[in-house]
């Protein structure tokens, strides 16, 4: 056959062949996995779905676990807010507010951003429209973005009328 190099075993060039062709596919499929596993489009984990609470206000009490609820920074959480008696809610901090109605669910979905303790409050009871006037922001703040909020603006000292009925607690990653 005259293609055939004088001192080259066929069958040995394409034994090393194959054996060269398949370390470069190892190589190829380690790097690939290597790359998809520190991308940061990998799958989410199942800690990071959403973190759902049914809230019922009754009595103007909310019945939670050490009247706290817990989650971790970046979580998607919802509230689902159902009360017996119409009430304005307020989460300190990220500044979601709802008037409240019974028989009428409400759902708060949003995305825990700030860390920290954050008290839920009932800005009065009865007519949500009479609810207690919106605290003030310091000038040039963007009241809809997630925010610390004085230590004069803890429940300790809330103002009468104002109910904490729960706190939200978001711990880092």
């Amino acid at each position: 056959m005259g293609d055939e190099i004088p001192g080259l075993d066929s069958i040995g060039s394409g034994t090393r062949a194959r054996h060269a062709g398949r370390g470069w596919m190892a190589l190829v499929a380690t790097s690939l996995a290597l790359w998809i596993g520190c991308s940061d489009s990998a799958p989410q984990a199942p800690d990071e779905e959403v973190q759902a609470f049914e809230l019922a206000i009754a009595k103007r009490e909310v019945a939670v676990a050490d009247d706290v609820l817990r989650v971790r920074q970046g979580q998607r959480v919802k509230l689902r807010w159902q009360t017996d008696e119409a009430a304005t809610i307020h989460l300190h901090g990220y500044d979601l507010r709802a008037a409240l109605k019974p028989g009428t669910p409400v759902v708060w979905d949003f995305e825990a951003t700030a860390t920290g303790r954050f008290p839920i409050e009932a800005h009065g009871f009865g007519d949500p429209e009479e609810a207690a006037p919106e605290h003030d922001h310091p000038p040039g703040s963007d009241p809809s973005t997630p925010h610390d909020h004085p230590a004069e603006e803890s429940a300790s000292s809330a103002p009468p009328g104002d109910t904490t009925l729960v706190y939200f607690e978001v711990h880092p990653r």
